[in-house]
């Protein structure tokens, strides 16, 4: 080629032209060949990256979701120990009734064997009362002309003073009435009326077949409604035995409803 273009240098030009053309076409078909490898490259980078921009975005909302469920678990388990606190408290609050009913069983158990030993007494002085009126009635029979009816109001007396059962044949003061008008409404809706009637029932007060008749009403306030419709007509110590079985009954608080009423 070199000789070429010294002895016919213009042969030489084209020969030359296009040899540097068959390089720069190879040139450029191994460009081409770099250019689409390097593309493809890149296509398989960019589907990577958007392959763990995906993963990414997975592994993200697993996080979130693994955190809103930790956080709900937190919340449950809070409330589960609360809740868990609040039964333990009622436990602790029912087992202290349960306390307190038991003694006041076993202090009204104690109460009614007293009171049969009294009643096994007082049968025993009815008995001898009984058995004195009967010598009495022999002798007023056998000495006429005294009066026989001051035995019978004599045996009377005797026997209230010994059952000591409250005098009903006196009204409750109108006074009190009214205090029990009212605080009617608290007494109908905290009052424990089965309790307050064993102690007024011990107390003769009222009769055990008046207290089965209150306990058999439908609702406690029937029950409440009942007693408190009976209770003035149970006399004038009505009224004190009340109180007093209100504060038997553990139930002071209203005993001192009451008591404030009639200041």
């Amino acid at each position: 080629m070199k000789a070429l273009q010294e002895v016919q240098p213009f042969l030489a030009v084209p020969l030359l032209q296009e040899a540097e053309m068959g390089e720069m076409k190879t040139e450029l078909s191994r460009a081409r060949t770099h250019s689409a490898r390097l593309r493809e490259e890149v296509q398989i980078m960019k589907t990577g990256l958007e392959k763990e921009q995906q993963k990414h975005k997975t592994t993200l909302k697993e996080l979130e979701e693994l955190r809103s469920l930790h956080e709900k678990l937190m919340e449950k388990g809070k409330y589960e120990k609360h809740l868990m606190e609040t039964r333990l408290k009622e436990l602790d609050t029912t087992i202290k009734h349960l306390k307190e009913e038991l003694l006041a069983e076993k202090t009204e158990k104690e109460g009614f064997i007293e009171e049969m030993t009294r009643l096994r007494e007082l049968c025993d002085q009815l008995a001898s009362l009984e058995s004195q009126r009967t010598v009495s009635f022999h002798d007023r029979a056998t000495s006429p002309g005294e009066p026989m009816q001051l035995e019978f109001d004599d045996f009377e007396v005797e026997l209230k003073m010994a059952t000591g059962a409250p005098d009903k044949d006196k009204p409750m003061d109108e006074k009190y009435r009214n205090i029990l008008i009212s605080v009617r409404v608290e007494l109908v809706r905290d009052m424990n009326v089965k309790k307050v009637l064993r102690h007024m029932a011990a107390a003769h007060v009222f009769e055990q077949e008046d207290a089965d008749i209150i306990k058999t009403q439908g609702s406690l306030e029937e029950q409440c409604e009942n007693f408190l419709d009976m209770l003035p007509t149970r006399g004038a110590k009505a009224y004190g035995s009340f109180i007093e079985a209100l504060k038997e009954a553990r139930q002071a608080f209203l005993a001192e409803v009451v008591l404030e009423a009639g200041k």
